[in-house]
Protein backbone atom coordinates (compact mmCIF):
# COMPACT_ATOMS: atom_id res chain seq x y z
CA UNK A 1 0.00 0.00 0.00
CA UNK A 2 3.21 2.64 0.67
CA UNK A 3 4.56 1.93 -2.68
CA UNK A 4 1.15 2.17 -4.36
CA UNK A 5 0.78 5.43 -2.49
CA UNK A 6 3.91 6.97 -3.72
CA UNK A 7 3.70 5.63 -6.96
CA UNK A 8 0.52 7.47 -7.64
CA UNK A 9 2.46 10.63 -6.90
CA UNK A 10 5.58 10.15 -9.24
CA UNK A 11 3.68 11.03 -12.48
CA UNK A 12 3.30 14.25 -10.68
CA UNK A 13 6.83 14.84 -9.39
CA UNK A 14 8.14 14.41 -12.82
CA UNK A 15 5.68 16.73 -14.65
CA UNK A 16 6.81 18.76 -11.93
CA UNK A 17 10.56 18.47 -13.13
CA UNK A 18 10.04 18.77 -16.28
CA UNK A 19 8.06 22.28 -16.14
CA UNK A 20 11.18 23.28 -14.13
CA UNK A 21 13.62 22.14 -16.80
CA UNK A 22 11.44 24.11 -19.55
CA UNK A 23 9.55 27.07 -17.85
CA UNK A 24 11.41 30.48 -16.95
CA UNK A 25 11.75 31.24 -13.28
CA UNK A 26 9.99 34.54 -13.83
CA UNK A 27 6.96 32.03 -14.72
CA UNK A 28 6.28 30.67 -11.01
CA UNK A 29 3.42 32.37 -9.95
CA UNK A 30 2.11 32.18 -13.29
CA UNK A 31 2.34 28.49 -12.50
CA UNK A 32 0.84 28.56 -9.27
CA UNK A 33 -2.25 30.79 -10.54
CA UNK A 34 -2.91 28.07 -14.02
CA UNK A 35 -2.77 25.11 -11.73
CA UNK A 36 -5.23 26.54 -8.47
CA UNK A 37 -8.14 27.83 -11.53
CA UNK A 38 -7.08 24.09 -13.01
CA UNK A 39 -7.87 22.65 -9.75
CA UNK A 40 -10.87 25.01 -9.22
CA UNK A 41 -12.10 24.06 -12.66
CA UNK A 42 -11.57 19.88 -12.08
CA UNK A 43 -13.42 20.13 -9.30
CA UNK A 44 -16.37 22.17 -10.57
CA UNK A 45 -16.01 19.85 -13.77
CA UNK A 46 -16.37 16.70 -11.58
CA UNK A 47 -19.81 18.11 -9.62
CA UNK A 48 -21.33 19.77 -12.65
CA UNK A 49 -20.92 16.63 -15.03
CA UNK A 50 -22.44 14.08 -11.83
CA UNK A 51 -24.98 16.61 -11.74
CA UNK A 52 -25.99 16.67 -15.35
CA UNK A 53 -25.30 12.69 -15.48
CA UNK A 54 -28.03 11.42 -12.98
CA UNK A 55 -30.71 13.23 -14.10
CA UNK A 56 -30.42 11.66 -17.49
CA UNK A 57 -29.78 8.01 -16.17
CA UNK A 58 -33.12 8.41 -13.80
CA UNK A 59 -31.59 9.33 -10.40
CA UNK A 60 -32.62 12.87 -8.71
CA UNK A 61 -29.71 14.99 -7.13
CA UNK A 62 -30.73 15.96 -3.71
CA UNK A 63 -27.08 18.04 -2.56
CA UNK A 64 -24.47 19.19 -4.47
CA UNK A 65 -21.64 21.18 -2.42
CA UNK A 66 -18.53 22.55 -3.45
CA UNK A 67 -16.58 23.47 -0.30
CA UNK A 68 -18.79 25.86 2.07
CA UNK A 69 -21.44 26.45 -0.30
CA UNK A 70 -24.45 23.76 -0.71
CA UNK A 71 -27.17 23.60 -3.25
CA UNK A 72 -29.95 21.51 -1.32
CA UNK A 73 -33.30 19.76 -2.86
CA UNK A 74 -36.13 20.21 -0.68
CA UNK A 75 -39.37 19.36 -1.76
CA UNK A 76 -40.41 22.63 -3.93
CA UNK A 77 -36.89 24.08 -4.88
CA UNK A 78 -32.98 24.12 -4.48
CA UNK A 79 -31.80 26.23 -1.80
CA UNK A 80 -28.47 27.57 -1.47
CA UNK A 81 -26.64 27.17 1.84
CA UNK A 82 -23.53 28.12 3.67
CA UNK A 83 -21.74 25.43 5.74
CA UNK A 84 -18.82 24.35 7.49
CA UNK A 85 -16.11 23.39 4.58
CA UNK A 86 -15.80 19.51 5.77
CA UNK A 87 -13.94 18.12 2.37
CA UNK A 88 -13.40 19.80 -1.53
CA UNK A 89 -16.77 18.58 -2.76
CA UNK A 90 -20.42 16.74 -1.71
CA UNK A 91 -22.58 15.02 -4.04
CA UNK A 92 -26.23 13.34 -3.07
CA UNK A 93 -28.78 11.30 -5.37
CA UNK A 94 -31.32 8.59 -4.91
CA UNK A 95 -33.11 6.64 -7.90
CA UNK A 96 -36.44 8.06 -9.01
CA UNK A 97 -37.08 4.54 -10.59
CA UNK A 98 -40.14 2.81 -9.03
CA UNK A 99 -37.78 -0.52 -9.31
CA UNK A 100 -34.16 -1.50 -10.31
CA UNK A 101 -33.72 -2.58 -14.51
CA UNK A 102 -31.75 -5.31 -13.18
CA UNK A 103 -27.66 -5.74 -12.35
CA UNK A 104 -26.83 -4.98 -16.02
CA UNK A 105 -29.23 -1.78 -16.31
CA UNK A 106 -27.67 -0.27 -13.14
CA UNK A 107 -24.43 -1.00 -14.10
CA UNK A 108 -24.81 1.11 -17.40
CA UNK A 109 -26.15 3.99 -15.21
CA UNK A 110 -23.77 3.91 -12.65
CA UNK A 111 -20.82 3.45 -15.17
CA UNK A 112 -22.20 6.81 -17.31
CA UNK A 113 -22.50 8.19 -13.81
CA UNK A 114 -18.82 7.72 -13.10
CA UNK A 115 -17.46 8.78 -16.31
CA UNK A 116 -19.26 11.95 -16.08
CA UNK A 117 -16.97 13.83 -14.38
CA UNK A 118 -13.70 12.66 -15.91
CA UNK A 119 -15.20 13.06 -19.59
CA UNK A 120 -16.12 16.19 -18.78
CA UNK A 121 -13.13 17.63 -17.38
CA UNK A 122 -11.13 15.63 -20.73
CA UNK A 123 -13.13 18.15 -22.90
CA UNK A 124 -11.67 21.08 -20.72
CA UNK A 125 -8.27 18.89 -21.39
CA UNK A 126 -8.78 19.06 -24.92
CA UNK A 127 -10.11 22.45 -25.41
CA UNK A 128 -6.75 23.84 -23.36
CA UNK A 129 -4.68 21.94 -25.70
CA UNK A 130 -6.39 23.54 -29.01
CA UNK A 131 -5.93 26.68 -27.39
CA UNK A 132 -1.70 25.93 -26.65
CA UNK A 133 -1.38 24.82 -29.52
CA UNK A 134 -3.33 28.02 -31.65
CA UNK A 135 -1.68 30.40 -29.35
CA UNK A 136 1.68 28.99 -28.76
CA UNK A 137 1.34 29.51 -24.47
CA UNK A 138 3.99 27.70 -22.66
CA UNK A 139 1.61 28.43 -19.31
CA UNK A 140 -1.38 27.25 -21.55
CA UNK A 141 1.30 24.07 -22.50
CA UNK A 142 1.61 23.46 -18.84
CA UNK A 143 -2.24 23.96 -17.43
CA UNK A 144 -3.30 21.66 -20.30
CA UNK A 145 -0.44 19.25 -19.48
CA UNK A 146 -1.45 19.15 -16.06
CA UNK A 147 -5.30 18.77 -16.52
CA UNK A 148 -4.42 15.24 -19.13
CA UNK A 149 -2.26 13.59 -16.37
CA UNK A 150 -5.44 14.74 -13.39
CA UNK A 151 -7.88 12.50 -16.39
CA UNK A 152 -5.14 10.12 -16.78
CA UNK A 153 -5.22 9.55 -12.49
CA UNK A 154 -8.43 9.49 -12.13
CA UNK A 155 -8.97 6.91 -14.87
CA UNK A 156 -6.13 4.39 -12.92
CA UNK A 157 -8.27 1.79 -10.62
CA UNK A 158 -5.92 3.00 -7.57
CA UNK A 159 -6.53 1.03 -4.30
CA UNK A 160 -9.37 2.57 -2.59
CA UNK A 161 -7.02 3.92 0.68
CA UNK A 162 -8.70 5.03 3.61
CA UNK A 163 -9.37 8.63 4.36
CA UNK A 164 -9.17 9.06 0.17
CA UNK A 165 -11.82 9.47 -2.31
CA UNK A 166 -12.29 6.47 -4.46
CA UNK A 167 -11.13 7.68 -7.98
CA UNK A 168 -13.37 6.83 -11.18
CA UNK A 169 -11.23 4.25 -12.48
CA UNK A 170 -11.61 2.04 -9.13
CA UNK A 171 -15.25 1.97 -9.40
CA UNK A 172 -15.57 1.32 -12.83
CA UNK A 173 -13.10 -1.43 -12.02
CA UNK A 174 -15.38 -2.45 -9.68
CA UNK A 175 -18.93 -2.29 -11.57
CA UNK A 176 -17.14 -3.87 -14.68
CA UNK A 177 -15.49 -7.04 -12.55
CA UNK A 178 -17.85 -7.58 -9.46
CA UNK A 179 -21.21 -6.11 -10.97
CA UNK A 180 -23.28 -8.22 -8.82
CA UNK A 181 -21.53 -7.21 -5.56
CA UNK A 182 -20.91 -2.77 -7.17
CA UNK A 183 -25.00 -3.23 -7.79
CA UNK A 184 -25.78 -4.35 -3.69
CA UNK A 185 -23.75 -1.85 -2.36
CA UNK A 186 -25.63 1.10 -4.56
CA UNK A 187 -28.93 -0.90 -3.36
CA UNK A 188 -27.76 -0.58 0.17
CA UNK A 189 -26.27 3.13 -0.43
CA UNK A 190 -29.58 4.79 -1.46
CA UNK A 191 -31.93 2.74 0.65
CA UNK A 192 -30.09 4.01 3.88
CA UNK A 193 -30.04 7.22 2.58
CA UNK A 194 -33.53 7.25 2.15
CA UNK A 195 -34.53 5.68 5.27
CA UNK A 196 -32.07 8.56 6.71
CA UNK A 197 -33.81 11.25 5.42
CA UNK A 198 -36.92 12.61 7.70
CA UNK A 199 -39.37 13.26 4.47
CA UNK A 200 -39.50 11.42 1.11
CA UNK A 201 -40.36 7.99 0.69
CA UNK A 202 -41.59 5.28 3.81
CA UNK A 203 -40.05 2.17 3.99
CA UNK A 204 -42.86 0.58 2.86
CA UNK A 205 -43.24 2.67 -0.32
CA UNK A 206 -39.62 0.99 -1.65
CA UNK A 207 -40.24 -1.19 -4.00
CA UNK A 208 -39.33 -4.56 -3.11
CA UNK A 209 -36.59 -5.37 -5.87
CA UNK A 210 -34.20 -2.71 -4.08
CA UNK A 211 -34.45 -4.61 -1.05
CA UNK A 212 -33.76 -7.88 -2.41
CA UNK A 213 -31.02 -6.37 -4.73
CA UNK A 214 -29.38 -4.84 -1.14
CA UNK A 215 -29.87 -8.18 1.08
CA UNK A 216 -27.50 -10.10 -1.76
CA UNK A 217 -28.04 -13.57 -3.74
CA UNK A 218 -27.11 -16.31 -0.79
CA UNK A 219 -29.76 -17.56 1.74
CA UNK A 220 -27.66 -16.71 4.32
CA UNK A 221 -25.51 -13.69 4.87
CA UNK A 222 -21.89 -14.21 4.06
CA UNK A 223 -20.42 -10.95 4.53
CA UNK A 224 -21.45 -7.15 6.30
CA UNK A 225 -23.08 -6.10 3.40
CA UNK A 226 -25.16 -9.14 3.31
CA UNK A 227 -26.06 -8.76 6.89
CA UNK A 228 -27.29 -4.64 6.37
CA UNK A 229 -29.07 -5.15 2.97
CA UNK A 230 -31.04 -7.79 5.40
CA UNK A 231 -31.86 -5.38 8.12
CA UNK A 232 -33.03 -2.61 5.43
CA UNK A 233 -35.18 -4.98 4.04
CA UNK A 234 -36.64 -6.14 7.82
CA UNK A 235 -37.84 -2.29 7.92
CA UNK A 236 -39.03 -2.04 4.20
CA UNK A 237 -41.00 -5.45 4.34
CA UNK A 238 -42.69 -4.76 8.31
CA UNK A 239 -43.68 -1.41 7.13
CA UNK A 240 -45.84 -3.19 4.47
CA UNK A 241 -47.58 -5.61 6.67
CA UNK A 242 -45.19 -8.86 5.39
CA UNK A 243 -44.97 -9.90 8.85
CA UNK A 244 -42.63 -13.51 7.47
CA UNK A 245 -40.59 -11.57 5.00
CA UNK A 246 -39.93 -9.59 8.06
CA UNK A 247 -38.89 -12.03 10.26
CA UNK A 248 -36.32 -14.20 7.71
CA UNK A 249 -35.19 -11.20 6.73
CA UNK A 250 -33.89 -10.12 10.63
CA UNK A 251 -33.63 -13.19 11.14
CA UNK A 252 -30.76 -13.62 8.52
CA UNK A 253 -28.94 -10.46 9.97
CA UNK A 254 -29.17 -11.73 13.13
CA UNK A 255 -27.43 -15.13 12.04
CA UNK A 256 -24.10 -13.24 10.83
CA UNK A 257 -21.60 -12.99 13.53
CA UNK A 258 -19.40 -10.78 11.74
CA UNK A 259 -20.81 -7.41 13.67
CA UNK A 260 -20.42 -9.10 17.22
CA UNK A 261 -20.12 -6.50 20.15
CA UNK A 262 -21.43 -3.78 17.68
CA UNK A 263 -23.86 -0.92 17.30
CA UNK A 264 -25.19 -3.06 14.05
CA UNK A 265 -25.84 -6.31 16.36
CA UNK A 266 -27.69 -4.44 19.34
CA UNK A 267 -29.86 -2.95 16.23
CA UNK A 268 -30.40 -6.33 15.07
CA UNK A 269 -31.31 -7.56 18.18
CA UNK A 270 -33.39 -4.96 19.43
CA UNK A 271 -35.76 -5.08 15.93
CA UNK A 272 -35.97 -8.64 16.62
CA UNK A 273 -36.94 -8.30 20.07
CA UNK A 274 -39.45 -5.91 18.83
CA UNK A 275 -41.21 -7.98 15.92
CA UNK A 276 -41.28 -11.52 18.28
CA UNK A 277 -43.15 -9.58 21.02
CA UNK A 278 -45.78 -7.46 18.96
CA UNK A 279 -46.03 -9.31 15.90
CA UNK A 280 -45.14 -12.94 16.80
CA UNK A 281 -46.89 -13.89 19.98
CA UNK A 282 -43.28 -14.80 21.08
CA UNK A 283 -42.43 -12.59 24.68
CA UNK A 284 -40.52 -15.26 26.01
CA UNK A 285 -38.08 -14.61 23.15
CA UNK A 286 -38.05 -11.15 23.07
CA UNK A 287 -37.35 -10.68 26.71
CA UNK A 288 -34.56 -13.24 26.19
CA UNK A 289 -33.31 -11.41 23.68
CA UNK A 290 -32.97 -7.90 25.63
CA UNK A 291 -31.59 -9.66 28.85
CA UNK A 292 -29.10 -11.60 27.41
CA UNK A 293 -27.72 -9.78 24.36
CA UNK A 294 -28.19 -6.08 25.39
CA UNK A 295 -25.37 -5.46 27.97
CA UNK A 296 -24.32 -2.08 26.85
CA UNK A 297 -27.30 0.42 24.29
CA UNK A 298 -25.74 2.81 21.95
CA UNK A 299 -27.81 6.93 22.19
CA UNK A 300 -28.84 6.21 18.94
CA UNK A 301 -30.83 3.28 19.49
CA UNK A 302 -32.63 4.32 22.99
CA UNK A 303 -35.56 4.88 21.13
CA UNK A 304 -35.61 1.92 19.44
CA UNK A 305 -34.73 -0.17 23.33
CA UNK A 306 -38.37 1.87 24.33
CA UNK A 307 -40.13 0.77 21.29
CA UNK A 308 -39.19 -2.96 22.19
CA UNK A 309 -39.65 -2.88 25.97
CA UNK A 310 -43.26 -1.28 25.15
CA UNK A 311 -44.23 -4.25 22.99
CA UNK A 312 -43.19 -6.20 25.73
CA UNK A 313 -44.67 -4.73 28.29
CA UNK A 314 -48.12 -4.09 26.23
CA UNK A 315 -48.34 -8.25 25.30
CA UNK A 316 -47.92 -9.02 29.21
CA UNK A 317 -50.56 -6.15 30.18
CA UNK A 318 -48.23 -3.84 32.01
CA UNK A 319 -50.28 -1.26 30.70
CA UNK A 320 -48.55 1.49 32.78
CA UNK A 321 -45.22 0.67 32.27
CA UNK A 322 -46.34 0.22 28.38
CA UNK A 323 -47.13 4.41 28.03
CA UNK A 324 -44.28 4.76 29.64
CA UNK A 325 -41.85 3.83 26.96
CA UNK A 326 -43.93 4.83 24.32
CA UNK A 327 -43.74 8.02 25.76
CA UNK A 328 -39.94 7.36 26.18
CA UNK A 329 -39.58 6.40 22.62
CA UNK A 330 -40.99 9.45 20.98
CA UNK A 331 -38.75 11.12 22.61
CA UNK A 332 -36.08 12.82 19.70
CA UNK A 333 -33.07 11.24 20.11
CA UNK A 334 -29.35 12.60 19.02
CA UNK A 335 -27.61 10.88 16.68
CA UNK A 336 -24.21 11.40 14.41
CA UNK A 337 -25.06 11.28 10.41
CA UNK A 338 -22.33 12.07 8.17
CA UNK A 339 -22.61 15.95 7.77
CA UNK A 340 -24.20 16.03 3.98
CA UNK A 341 -27.02 13.85 5.43
CA UNK A 342 -27.26 15.95 8.46
CA UNK A 343 -26.98 19.23 6.28
CA UNK A 344 -30.03 17.37 3.77
CA UNK A 345 -32.34 16.71 7.01
CA UNK A 346 -31.97 20.26 8.27
CA UNK A 347 -32.93 21.78 5.38
CA UNK A 348 -36.29 19.25 4.69
CA UNK A 349 -37.85 21.49 7.05
CA UNK A 350 -38.91 20.84 10.91
CA UNK A 351 -42.04 19.66 10.34
CA UNK A 352 -43.02 16.07 12.10
CA UNK A 353 -41.68 13.53 9.73
CA UNK A 354 -43.78 12.19 7.22
CA UNK A 355 -40.82 9.43 5.25
CA UNK A 356 -37.88 8.01 6.00
CA UNK A 357 -37.43 5.34 9.89
CA UNK A 358 -38.71 8.50 11.89
CA UNK A 359 -42.17 8.04 10.45
CA UNK A 360 -42.34 4.38 10.63
CA UNK A 361 -41.12 4.09 14.17
CA UNK A 362 -43.40 6.89 15.34
CA UNK A 363 -46.72 5.07 13.39
CA UNK A 364 -45.20 1.62 15.31
CA UNK A 365 -45.33 3.55 18.60
CA UNK A 366 -48.85 5.30 18.19
CA UNK A 367 -50.42 2.16 17.49
CA UNK A 368 -49.18 0.75 20.55
CA UNK A 369 -50.30 3.38 22.46
CA UNK A 370 -53.79 3.09 21.00
CA UNK A 371 -53.87 -0.51 21.55
CA UNK A 372 -53.12 0.25 25.29
CA UNK A 373 -55.96 2.75 25.50
CA UNK A 374 -57.99 0.66 24.02
CA UNK A 375 -57.30 -2.19 26.33
CA UNK A 376 -57.81 0.22 29.32
CA UNK A 377 -61.17 1.25 27.98
CA UNK A 378 -62.45 -2.05 27.09
CA UNK A 379 -61.77 -2.41 31.36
Amino acid sequence: MILLRVARFLPYVAFGFGIAWIMPVSAVWQIFVGAAVLFVAWTLALVAGQTACAQLIGFRTLLVRVGPLAAIATATRWALLLTPTRSIAGFEYEARLAAPVGVAGLRQRMVALVLAGPAAFAVLAAALFAAAVLRGSNLLVFVAGLAALLVLDELIPWPRLQRSRATAGWWLWSWLHRPQTSAQLTAIDMLWLRLALDHGLRPGQVHERWAELAAGEGRDATGAEDAEGSRLGYFCALDRGAIAAAAASIGRAMAWTGHAGTAFERSVVVESAFLAARYLDDVPRAERLLAERITMIDAGLVDDLARAQAAIHLARGRFADALACCAAALEPVRFTLPADIGLLQRAQGTGEPTGGHAAFHRDQVRAMQAAVRAALEGG
